[in-house]
């Protein structure tokens, strides 16, 4: 790490001169045993990126994944992303769901679960649609209330009328989880056959309407509008995970979720948001 280990990164302190550490700094001091000079320098650095240290990161990594850069903006802080990483494990099983809610566990299935359902929980399940085989991978995150904590995904390829029929089967064993799955295009034919075989399917809300009623609309219809507030919401969540709950409960525990929420970026001088260029954002997708 750059600021560890290159001795041009250090600014000599004055006689007699003490720095007043911020939480941040001493954080620094404690994880990574950065020294006055050291601080002082990142200090002037800092004022450099115009206290952007998002930016500072990226031209000074601490980390490996502060020096990930893009032409676009990051969504997600860096500083909120690696405190979820210690709570980041490989899946309890993994496999694939069936009829009756039955689990086909297997080494390489689709499915991968954290937590098993437990009696009486209330499940969401977020899914976003492929067009099938050869195109993008289906994804679906399960939570739990009210934390928000992930207990299962699902990732592969589906093709949009089997993929309702995996949601249904997801659905029923967590409890018969409220399903929120993208309209999108395609996502319209998923919903449909949703319809006739699943009970708790997500109706839209206009989340710009007061009251925020439902409508007779079913799942999420992504637009530049309703994008940008699944993105705001999200980055509200994970702040408060960050600042309230973070040493106490994980709120993911996939890694390529994980991966996908690093890269997921605002694309520059657009309203846009997604995968950064050669990234997926299913998973991402999914969770917002």
């Amino acid at each position: 790490a750059q600021t560890r280990a290159d001795a041009n990164c250090r600014t000599a302190l004055e006689p007699g001169e003490v720095l007043d550490l911020d939480e941040e700094e001493q954080h620094l001091v404690k994880v990574y045993q950065l020294g006055p000079e050291q601080l002082k320098w990142r200090r002037f650095k800092l004022a450099e990126a115009l206290g952007d240290t998002d930016a500072f990161n990226q031209e000074n990594p601490i980390e490996y994944d502060d020096a990930w850069v893009t032409k676009e903006f990051a969504v997600f802080p860096m500083s909120h992303l690696r405190a979820l990483v210690p709570w980041l494990a490989s899946p309890k099983f993994r496999g694939d769901v069936s009829v009756h809610a039955r689990i086909l566990k297997s080494l390489d299935g689709p499915l991968a679960v954290w937590e098993e359902p437990q009696e009486g929980a209330i499940y969401d399940i977020g899914a976003d649609v492929s067009m099938g085989v050869g195109a993008d991978a289906s994804a679906a995150v399960v939570t739990i209330r009210p934390t928000n904590r992930q207990v299962a995904e699902w990732y592969g390829q589906a093709e949009p009328g089997e993929w309702a029929e995996i949601l249904s089967h997801l659905g029923f064993y967590y409890n018969t989880a409220l399903i929120n799955c993208e309209a999108n295009a395609i996502g319209k034919w998923t919903n449909a056959e949703l319809l006739k075989r699943y009970p708790n399917i997500y109706l839209e809300r206009r989340l710009d309407r007061i009251d925020q009623r439902p409508t007779r609309w079913m799942g999420f219809l992504t637009t530049h509008q309703s994008k940008r507030m699944l993105v705001g919401r999200a980055k509200d969540r994970l702040y408060r995970w960050f600042v309230n709950e973070s040493a106490h409960h994980p709120l993911i525990r996939s890694q390529r979720l994980w991966d996908e929420l690093k890269t997921f970026v605002k694309k520059t001088g657009t309203e846009s948001y997604g995968a950064a260029p050669n990234r997926d954002d299913d998973l991402a997708m999914a969770w917002l």
